[in-house]
């Protein structure tokens, strides 16, 4: 009765016949494992192994899995059970199709067991090999069921695997090393990068090393969680790279870069290298180093070092990263000048707000003068600025002594000591006009009544001389 239930149960697994959900959600991948397998000692006769593992798998409580490969090649002799379930497992299909180059693997927890979370090893196959070649061993129709009834069919990321019994062509990163892992902008970083040539030809190539804030590139949703995950360097920084000449086979070399961290945003850089690939490389995911190799999750620890968050960093378990901190800086700038009203008669006053701020890691005591064209207009000494603050002073212009004319307004803050970035100290507002002063309105009437008694006694001589 028992068995009955869990054939029951696991009916929808083998014909599909329910809603499914994209795999992402469930961050679960499923792969072959060695991934590569490149060694011309495994000639006809010889036999291997590779394992089926799932990873990031949550609630699993059914696996079924086509592994596909090339008969030429490469000849499937026997499937077994790993130990994902443990003793409790069932099985439900285990076939060899040979002369169609698959197997078929299907298994399930018991019914009424719990569902399995975390990594696991789904089975372990057998080869013989057949002759001379390469091999791809691809996984496809991966399908995975939880404990739930019915259950909820899903799908992995399914990671195939290769292999090669023939002379090849494999450049690796194997290892970089930074140092010092903590330094100030304007210092020096020492980059060495250890390169094997896991192939059997002598190889020249080049090494590039990046460094860069966001290393590891995520789709994150507030239900689910994490949905995707993708490396995504040399982007940012490109340190620098060098040309390694005639590598011969089964060869370490270390390559040395420096990187000169002069204008560098201060930030924590994850520091990658990137192979380039040689000519009919196949093997080419080694090609590139990222700690902690977050591209490969077959190799991560157990449990695996994610998710990343809003709340967790991308490059937070990065074993190889540089932070660089900004030095310490003096750094007074004037962010605004503005001049009211902008035309004005000569006799007007200008009033000048001046905003200043202290952008540097002190706090620091310095003067602004205002200035028309180049003449000072005032100047407020012994101005105290607490470092990250701002103000704004006030200056007011008397124009009664200035000409006619357009002139343009600007203030400058005195450099501090240790002042680099003077170009904001000096902040050009534009311009105002002054206009030539007016007459006295009491001039005019003076003007206007002097002008009518003029008038009058004029007419009153005429007409006296007439008579």
């Amino acid at each position: 009765m028992k068995k009955s239930l869990l054939y029951i149960w696991m009916l929808p697994l083998l014909i599909f016949s329910i809603a499914v959900v994209d795999v992402r959600a469930q961050q679960a991948t499923i792969g072959v494992e060695p991934d590569s397998i490149f060694d011309p000692g495994l000639g006809p006769g010889s036999t291997f192994t590779v394992d089926i593992w799932i990873r990031g798998v949550a609630d699993l409580a059914g696996v079924e899995f086509y592994l596909g490969y090339d008969t030429t090649v490469l000849t499937a002799t026997l499937i077994e059970y790993g130990d994902i379930f443990g003793p409790t497992y069932f099985p439900l299909w285990s076939a060899i199709k040979d002369a169609e180059g698959y197997l078929q693997y299907s298994l399930a927890e018991q019914f009424g067991e719990p569902g399995f979370t975390g990594d696991g090893r789904v089975a372990i196959i057998t080869f013989s090999v057949d002759s001379l070649g390469a091999s791809t061993l691809n996984l496809h129709k991966t399908k995975l069921s939880d404990s739930s009834l019915p259950p909820m069919i899903t799908f992995p990321k399914e990671l195939d695997g290769l292999f090669s019994n023939e002379a090849f062509h494999d450049i690796a990163v194997t290892d970089v090393i930074a140092y010092p892992t903590e330094v100030d902008a304007g210092d020096i970083v020492t980059i060495n990068v250890t390169i094997t040539n896991q192939g059997d030809y002598n190889e020249t190539f080049t090494v590039t090393v990046y460094a860069d804030i966001i290393a590891y590139n995520y789709t994150w949703d507030a239900v689910i969680g994490l949905v995707d995950l993708w490396v995504d360097v040399g982007d940012e920084i490109t340190v620098g790279t060098q040309t390694v000449t005639d590598l011969a086979p089964g060869a370490n070399t270390t390559s040395t870069l420096t990187w000169n961290t002069t204008g560098v945003e201060a930030a924590n850089y994850t520091i990658s290298a990137q192979a380039s690939t040689v000519p009919d490389e196949i093997d080419t995911a080694d090609n590139l180093f990222v700690p902690p190799r977050l591209d490969r999750p077959r190799t991560w620890p157990s449990p695996p070092p994610y998710p990343p968050s809003p709340d967790y960093p991308s490059n937070a378990y990065s074993p190889t990263s540089v932070t660089v901190t900004a030095i310490p800086a003096h750094d007074i700038a004037i962010t605004s000048v503005v001049p009211s009203p902008t035309e004005v008669d000569a006799g007007d006053i200008v009033t000048i707000n001046v905003a200043i701020t202290n952008q540097g890691d002190y706090n620091e005591t310095f003067s602004v003068t205002v200035y028309y064209d180049d003449v000072s207009i005032d100047t407020e000494p012994g101005i105290s600025l607490e470092n990250g603050t701002s103000r704004t002073l006030t200056f007011t212009w008397n124009t009664a002594d200035v000409a006619k004319g357009t002139y343009t307004i600007k203030a400058e803050a005195s450099v501090v000591t240790g002042e680099t970035d003077t170009d904001d100290n000096t902040y050009d507002a534009g311009t105002v006009k002054v206009r030539e002063a007016a007459p006295a309105p009491n001039m005019l009437i003076f003007v206007a009544v002097a002008a009518v008694v003029v008038i009058i006694a004029a007419v009153i001589y005429i007409v006296k001389i007439r008579k």
